[in-house]
């Protein structure tokens, strides 16, 4: 699937979209983060959110780590200006210090949760707010595609390929709102172990370094979690701020596949990538 921008599904083997490909819960692929990243280290801790364990990416020095919901909204509550992703001892971007009682040695950079059927009214009123930015990343929608009614389809589907065990659908959410979801998709076991991934991003989201961080998740989770050897991502040639998200989560370019997918009404070339797993012992024996 193409990653970050374009969504991606296999439609061969599953309704859900892939990155790259398309995304039945948002299109293919919005824009890609930009480079703005700290650099940050997986850590093996993980946190339970709506009963759906969630990848907690952290910094090397972080002790703990709390859903990044929680965290913010404590800070509003307590009236401190806290900056989502930032630890105690450094400073948010208004100059204050993160409150030391409520973040001891943590950062919060949890942005995934498990998709459930009350998003489906945030999504309707996000898709239908970036469907002009969208549309070039995506197939052709039609207007029931945005509507509630449309997006209560789309989550339900979503679910039930969940529980099949061929994807696992996750909303991104910057503590505040949904802004986008990301999805691992067309899971295939057996001697293969692979799956792809698509996510997009509201535009006035982008650029924060979110749509990486909710890769970075959804990459442990696939390899940590799921126990698979490679996550596969795909992007319309054109579309370059996703190929620099995936350069930086080290995905590697093996090959172009012509006319691939019917993105925006027209078939479309697409550059293929993969991640392979960092330890073949996780790989499962499925």
């Amino acid at each position: 699937m193409t990653v970050l921008g374009p969504w991606v599904v296999s439609q061969s083997c599953t309704d859900l979209p892939r990155v790259g490909a398309v995304d039945e819960m948002g299109g293919v692929g919005a824009g890609a983060d930009r480079a703005t990243d700290d650099d940050q280290a997986i850590s093996d801790q993980m946190i339970h959110e709506r009963g759906m364990v969630i990848p907690a990416v952290l910094f090397a020095d972080s002790a703990a780590v709390v859903p990044r919901r929680a965290v913010y909204e404590g800070a509003q509550k307590e009236g401190h200006g806290l900056t989502l992703g930032e630890t105690s001892g450094k400073g948010s971007a208004g100059g204050t210090p993160a409150p030391s009682t409520l973040l001891p040695e943590t950062v919060v950079v949890a942005v995934t949760r498990l998709l459930t059927n009350d998003d489906a009214s945030a999504l309707s009123e996000l898709l239908r707010r970036n469907r002009v930015v969208l549309a070039p990343w995506q197939p052709l929608r039609s207007d029931s595609f945005f509507t509630l009614k449309g997006q209560q389809e789309s989550v339900a589907q979503a679910l039930v390929q969940h529980q099949a065990g061929n994807s696992v659908p996750l909303v991104i959410d910057d503590g505040t709102q949904v802004i986008g979801t990301i999805t691992l998709q067309s899971i295939i076991r057996g001697a293969f172990q692979s799956c792809s991934v698509g996510y997009w991003l509201a535009e006035d989201a982008q650029g924060q370094g979110l749509a990486t961080e909710a890769l970075r998740e959804a990459v442990h989770l696939a390899f940590h979690e799921l126990h698979l050897h490679r996550v596969q991502a795909e992007t319309l040639v054109h579309n370059v701020r996703s190929q620099r998200v995936l350069d930086r989560l080290d995905f590697a370019r093996y090959g172009l596949a012509p006319a691939y997918l019917k993105i925006a009404g027209r078939w479309q070339d697409n550059l293929l990538y993969q991640l392979l797993t960092p330890a073949l012992e996780l790989v499962g024996l499925e």
